[in-house]
């Protein structure tokens, strides 16, 4: 498995964009200049033909490993409420924040790094 990692500058903060070369999966993290606790994960994406094989526990262990890396102490995410992918993050130890107040169906979760 070869990794491309690109890094972002924007007006909020940092964002870093990796992405499996083979196009199995991507992912994104991005951290707020003014939170630099808390990484945020974000649109987790897994190549149907490549699901049911682990791919998902890399991409959470690779966020937890950027997060050490830059001293977060937590990852946030938001998830749609009451599906699969909701009680899949629940079962790897986040645990519901609250409902996302601008879309609706919508839930934040945390979990400490």
């Amino acid at each position: 498995m070869q990794i491309e990692t690109r890094e972002e500058k924007t007006n909020f903060g940092r964002v870093w964009y990796i992405e499996d070369i083979d196009k199995s999966f991507r992912f994104a993290v991005y951290r707020y200049d003014d939170d630099l606790d808390t990484l945020y994960l974000s649109n987790v994406f897994v190549d149907e033909q490549f699901r049911k094989r682990g791919l998902g526990n890399i991409i959470l262990q690779m966020a937890n490993d950027i997060a050490k890396k830059l001293l977060a102490n937590t990852i946030c995410l938001k998830v749609k409420e009451g599906t699969f992918v909701h009680d899949w993050y629940k079962r790897h130890g986040f645990e519901d924040l609250c409902k996302d107040e601008e879309e609706n169906g919508f839930m934040w979760m945390r979990k400490d790094v």
